[in-house]
């Protein structure tokens, strides 16, 4: 709400970070958690898909699509496409460099 509140609503923003904090958490905790003993991987994977999959919704980020898809924003709307998966992937990678930090 506070980015689009700054940045206007032509951009889904609250999605788009809430997808990439997610991604540099479950990099992150899924390291930190896989690292500690004796956390069992069942364990692991029910914070990182259950709780973190609910906080990122992909449901959301496809709802965020067809709205834009309606009002043939083509241009945010690829940059949304391209931008979540290649900056998710960057942030689970940055949530993974900075769980080494802390062996």
């Amino acid at each position: 709400l506070w980015l689009t509140q700054r940045l206007g609503n032509g951009f889904p923003y609250g999605t788009f970070v809430v997808n990439l904090s997610g991604s540099f958490a479950l990099g992150f905790l899924t390291l930190v958690l896989a690292k500690m003993r004796p956390v069992p991987m069942d364990l692991v994977w029910l914070v990182a898909i259950g709780g973190l999959g609910s906080y990122t919704t992909f449901a959301t980020y496809e709802l965020d699509s067809y709205r834009l898809c309606l009002d043939r924003r083509w241009l945010v709307l690829s940059a949304y496409w391209l931008g979540s998966p290649l900056l998710g992937l960057l942030g689970l990678y940055a949530g993974t460099l900075t769980a080494r930090l802390f062996r």
